[in-house]
């Protein structure tokens, strides 16, 4: 696959992220992201013998609103939280035992430039096809989305337009030098 053929790829279609709200306000069973920092860790306690899966990994966020869990079932060790670290979560509120949660959230640390910077949450985010062989090489959709944010951070001033001189105009198209890269993004 050439650079080209990677910015020319276009999403199976796209997750709205773009809803950040707090966590108090964070309505119930809608995709919502919230920004909160980590402030407990329940690392996944080891399964007992027998069970196929081991137990959940909960990480406790807050806000200046509220506190919620977030839940990774079937072990979720791999996830490298740490007490402090602000992050930006995707996902539907739950509510369960009387708590809520948000199972299985999509996540990213949100680094000191803050939310502007963030790729996989937080706004409108595109959904990659991948096949089996591609996602063993770590290009599922989020890997895809660095592939392509990278290419777009090196390459895009250089790109022009394929079509024909006036196309764009003839056809109420956005020129390409000067359309957004959030589209492939």
């Amino acid at each position: 696959m050439t650079v080209a053929d990677l910015l020319v790829r276009l999403p199976r279609r796209y997750l709205d992220r773009s809803r950040i709200a707090p966590i108090a306000a964070a309505p119930e069973g809608e995709e919502i992201t919230l920004i909160a920092s980590v402030c407990a860790i329940a690392p996944a306690p080891r399964a007992r013998r027998g069970r196929r899966r081991g137990p959940p990994h909960t990480v406790e966020v807050a806000d200046a609103s509220g506190r919620l869990s977030c839940v990774w079932f079937q072990g979720g060790g791999y996830h490298t939280f740490e007490i402090g670290d602000v992050i930006a979560l995707s996902g539907r509120i739950e509510v369960f035992r009387g708590r809520r949660q948000v199972p299985h959230p999509e996540y990213e640390f949100v680094a000191e430039r803050g939310e502007a910077e963030l790729l996989h949450t937080g706004g409108v985010i595109p959904l990659y096809g991948a096949s089996a062989e591609m996602k063993e090489r770590g290009l599922g959709s989020r890997g895809f989305r660095r592939l392509v944010r990278a290419a777009l951070d090196r390459f895009a001033a250089g790109l022009e337009s394929q079509l024909p001189d006036g196309a764009e105009e003839r056809h109420g198209l956005i020129r390409f030098e000067t359309g957004s890269p959030s589209t492939r993004l």
